[in-house]
């Protein structure tokens, strides 16, 4: 039997992003499943066991069925995070961006905002936690993962990007500086 999507998908799979490296060449998904005639079976422990080792793969995303997604992308604050004494004191811009993964099944069937995560209120949780002083931006992320997990149920996983505007680079010049945190 030869693996293909919808075999995949009849295991309650959804593949988002795949990529096999081998030196130089890419090979995606769709050549892959040509090249090797495996079950589905065999395909997905290959697929799992390259992962966690963190080796041959370049890009993969692979979501549970039933694993939804709500970004909230580029919030803009003025804050002041920073190492140094002066950061602290004149401040910057930061961008932040996240993504929760729940299921949002019950909320798309009944159309009510009680069912989900109201992005309004996460929205609210990171300005919060972006007006509280912080030395490192790893630090804000973190805070702003507790902040979500604590306020809501239903979550599986939580990817904060914090990007530090122009910082300070001892002349250079640089657009951002970013950190990304997943719990």
């Amino acid at each position: 039997m030869h693996s293909s999507f919808e075999n995949l998908s009849n295991f309650g799979f959804r593949i988002a992003g795949f990529c096999f490296s081998h030196a130089v060449r890419q090979v995606s998904i769709i050549e892959f499943r040509y090249f090797f005639f495996i079950s589905d079976f065999e395909f997905l422990d290959f697929v799992f066991a390259c992962y966690r080792q963190d080796s041959v793969f370049s890009y993969f995303d692979l979501y549970f069925s039933g694993m939804d997604l709500i970004s909230i992308e580029n919030m803009e604050f003025y804050a002041f995070h920073g190492y140094y004494q002066e950061e602290q004191v004149v401040g910057s811009k930061f961008l932040v961006s996240l993504t929760i993964e729940a299921d949002l099944d019950l909320a798309a069937r009944s159309d009510s905002l009680k069912d989900t995560i109201n992005y309004f209120s996460v929205y609210r949780l990171v300005k919060e936690q972006m007006e509280q002083k912080s030395k490192l931006l790893e630090n804000t992320a973190k805070r702003i993962i507790d902040s979500i997990y604590n306020h809501f149920n239903n979550i599986q996983k939580v990817t904060v990007k914090v990007s530090k505007m122009n910082p300070p680079m001892g002349g250079g010049r640089i657009e951002k500086v970013t950190i990304t945190l997943s719990r």
